[in-house]
């Protein structure tokens, strides 16, 4: 498990959490969270492992999701059901960046030959709501409801640097900067340095620091407040598109498909 997973699935014991807060939510919650994509199906000992909880008490959590309808049991393992994308359901249904979207990320895809999404920032990790594919070898695969870290995608830059001035600084002050790869910037000033240039420029390129191979690139989307909500980005494999590519023939794909997503916003708005 690595480091963000890891203060993910910290035990909340009683003491850590709020008066008002109920201990059960919180654990059943966690339950859920122990699975991805790698790890599908657990044993009963692998998931109490995994949430640091006692068998007995991993067993309760599980036996109530089970009837609940949200994990499954076959044998010893477990593993979530298709009815846990109700719990994102109700609000990606609300969000109308994301049936606006679909169809500038389609044309964003088709015009660019790469993977293209759209991502929001929640907390400390920004968060895919859709995408787009291509039908490429070596062409990235993005995963909806996938988080990340927000420093080190170029979605979470470029939200942070739309931030105030305050906020941008807090944010990088209160992180734990133990870079995904060798890439990864790992000095506070040098990434308030990068955020300073891309709230500067309006676009984030992140290259290698999420993962080795893959590079990104950018744009804010804005509500008709003017903050950003949201942001627009191409995801490509190092082999086939170099960083001079990302800026000079995709970013005014983007920019142009962000701009017109944001007016679409006002109106709808």
């Amino acid at each position: 498990m690595d480091h963000m997973e890891q203060s993910r699935f910290e035990k909340a014991t009683d003491k850590s959490l709020p008066a008002d807060c109920v201990g059960s939510v919180v654990h059943a919650f966690t339950v859920l969270h122990a699975f991805d994509l790698d790890h599908r199906e657990m044993t009963l000992s692998e998931v109490a492992e995994r949430i640091d909880m006692t068998r007995a008490g991993a067993r309760r959590y599980l036996l109530t999701l089970i009837f609940l309808g949200y994990v499954a049991q076959d044998g010893r393992l477990f593993r979530l059901t298709p009815k846990v994308l109700d719990l994102g359901f109700s609000y990606l249904s609300t969000l109308s960046v994301v049936d606006i979207a679909q169809p500038y990320l389609n044309r964003i895809a088709r015009d660019t030959h790469e993977t293209t999404a759209i991502a929001v920032l929640d907390n400390r990790e920004v968060v895919h709501l859709a995408r787009a594919r291509v039908q490429r070898e070596l062409a990235p695969v993005v995963t909806i409801g996938r988080r990340f870290s927000a420093l080190y995608n170029s979605t979470g830059r470029v939200l942070i640097a739309s931030m105030s001035d305050t906020a941008m600084v807090s944010f990088v002050e209160d992180a734990d900067l133990a870079g995904p790869t060798p890439h990864s910037i790992t000095s506070k000033a040098a990434l308030l340095a990068a955020l300073q240039a891309i709230r500067k420029q309006g676009f984030a390129i992140v290259d290698q620091e999420s993962e080795l191979g893959l590079r990104s690139i950018a744009v804010p989307i804005f509500d008709r407040r003017g903050n950003a909500v949201a942001a627009l980005n191409v995801i490509t494999s190092v082999a086939s598109v170099p960083v001079e590519d990302l800026q000079g023939r995709i970013l005014p794909i983007l920019r142009t498909a962000a701009d017109e997503i944001s007016s679409a916003l006002i109106v709808d708005g």
